[in-house]
């Protein structure tokens, strides 16, 4: 414990005066997880009073800035921000399934010499992409819809048409990446305030089978609920921003269902939950 002399040291040390500055928020941060986890557990240890994964993670790293251990926070902290290290759990013989522990094995296999580089640097999403069409029980045949036309965009373009779904359209702000949809194999494209685009159900003779966001923004999602069949798959690949996205029902007279995208830790909570998430010059997205 040091006791401070005089607050004026606060000002005038100039060591001390740029650690307060740099640590400010993570002080704060610090307080926020006290104050949090007294409220969570105050309500019975409620899930809807967690922090999303997000704020988790910031958690995290105030932690280290701080030169803090999980083992400096409370029982109660420590259980309201879930398992964030590892070698801490271990060493207190709490590494398993009923505190959120979990060991995931991944073998890493070198890339061929001939594959190029920036080939190589997207597989990553073409991997998940290809997992994405079999969460979504995407199939053959079915008629889709992809908001975006960045790299993740054009991979669902370029998969929906390798694994033989029938129309697949395009929706972008950029007239250059509408290009590289068709070049890819989108049967249409659209500019998001494209008139054709809310009459589209009227132009095809029927609504479509599902509806991919791939850049995780609300307005694509709203964008494309009216366009769905009933039983249709609304599907969120993207990251969303807010911690809880909110759909307008009103857009669409079917009844909504929804159900979390399969991952792993604690889940986004959507008002309601949705459903949800090659050649490389044609992927660029920038």
């Amino acid at each position: 414990m040091v006791e401070v002399a005089h607050e004026a040291i606060f000002t005038h040390w100039p060591r001390l005066k740029n650690w307060i500055a740099a640590t400010s928020d993570a002080h704060r941060l610090r307080r926020q997880v006290r104050e949090a986890a007294a409220q969570w557990d105050a309500c019975g240890q409620a899930k809807k009073y967690l922090w999303p994964d997000e704020r988790v993670v910031e958690a995290a790293d105030m932690l280290e800035r701080l030169g803090l251990k999980i083992e400096d926070l409370s029982d109660s902290e420590r259980c309201f921000l879930g398992p964030i290290d590892h070698d801490a759990m271990l060493a207190d013989g709490v590494a398993d399934a009923e505190h959120g522990w979990f060991e995931v094995a991944e073998i890493q296999r070198p890339v061929a010499a001939d594959v190029p580089a920036a080939e190589a640097v997207l597989m990553c999403t073409w991997r998940e992409v290809l997992g994405g069409f079999g969460d979504f029980n995407l199939a053959a045949g079915q008629d889709i819809l992809v908001f975006g036309a960045g790299p993740v965009g054009l991979s669902f373009v370029k998969f929906a048409r390798l694994l033989g779904l029938g129309w697949v359209g395009s929706v972008d702000p950029a007239e250059g990446k509408r290009q590289r949809a068709l070049a890819l194999g989108a049967d249409a494209v659209f500019a998001p305030d494209d008139p054709t685009l809310a009459r589209l159900i009227a132009a095809r003779g029927k609504p479509l089978d599902a509806v991919i966001d791939a850049v995780g923004n609300p307005a694509c999602i709203n964008a494309g609920l009216p366009l769905l069949k009933l039983g249709g798959s609304l599907c969120v690949y993207g990251v969303l921003a807010e911690p809880r996205l909110v759909l307008n029902k009103a857009a669409t007279p079917r009844v909504l269902h929804g159900e979390p995208w399969k991952t792993t830790g604690r889940q986004y909570h959507p008002e309601p939950a949705v459903a949800g998430r090659p050649g490389v010059p044609a992927h660029h997205a920038h």
